[in-house]
């Protein structure tokens, strides 16, 4: 009696790999390291590999983790372009805003007042307008002008007029002059003192610009030119 030898089964044919997970791994990889293209093939990588795992899954082809490398690398290859797109268009936008020329700012500038300073140059002219007016100043200058006409009183004051330590006083003179065509001088004060006030009357001015001349002094001084 003969004994039956053994049956085995006939080796069976491996699946084969899928070709849509190869070309998804391909354009992966050429996302990353090719400049540029990767513009292009980042989004066909993820295309490739999310048809490439369906594919496998329904017929068992090998390659999934070529499928799943491929999509890794596609959708990192589409996020670095397009943080750099979006950079490329910020530096654009700002670039293009710093090139514009802004548009000049005319500033328009209002006189001051007159301040007394010991500059020995009258300032601008200043009017009365049937008012009074002060002039204040430390030491010998001329003052601002003033365009008066006709009847004034001229008060004065003037203190710490000395030339230093116990020092009883030094001269203090001052004047009212012309200028251009008006020539009248007034003389108004010719003390010696520490300290005084007073005043005194011109009349009959003629029409014209003035001004207070402080002649001789070492201390603060002030006049007020009230009309008549």
């Amino acid at each position: 009696m003969s004994t039956a030898e053994p049956q085995y089964p006939k080796n069976q044919p491996q699946p084969e790999t899928s070709g849509k997970a190869v070309v998804s791994l391909v354009t992966g990889i050429t996302a990353l390291v090719v400049p540029f293209v990767g513009l292009i093939t980042g989004p066909l990588a993820v295309i490739f590999a999310s048809k490439a795992r369906k594919e496998i899954k329904r017929t068992g082809q090998k390659g999934d983790g070529m499928a799943i490398a491929g999509l890794v690398t596609g959708i990192l290859g589409c996020v670095g372009y397009g943080i750099f797109l979006l950079i490329l268009i910020i530096a654009a936008v700002v670039g293009d805003t710093d090139g514009k020329t802004s548009t000049p700012v005319k500033v328009e500038t209002s006189a001051s007042a007159p301040t007394a300073t010991n500059s020995a140059t009258p300032s601008a002219t200043a009017q009365t307008e049937g008012k009074a007016v002060t002039f204040s100043g430390k030491g010998q200058k001329k003052t601002e002008r003033v365009e008066l006409s006709g009847d004034y009183n001229i008060k004065w004051t003037y203190k710490d007029n000395v030339l230093g330590p116990g020092d009883t006083g030094s001269n203090f003179v001052a004047a009212l002059q012309g200028t251009g065509n008006t020539t009248a001088f007034e003389s108004l004060v010719n003390e010696i003192g520490r300290s005084g006030s007073g005043d005194t009357n011109v009349y009959d001015l003629e029409k014209g610009t003035y001004y207070i001349d402080v002649q001789f002094a070492q201390g603060r001084w002030t006049f007020t030119i009230t009309p008549k």
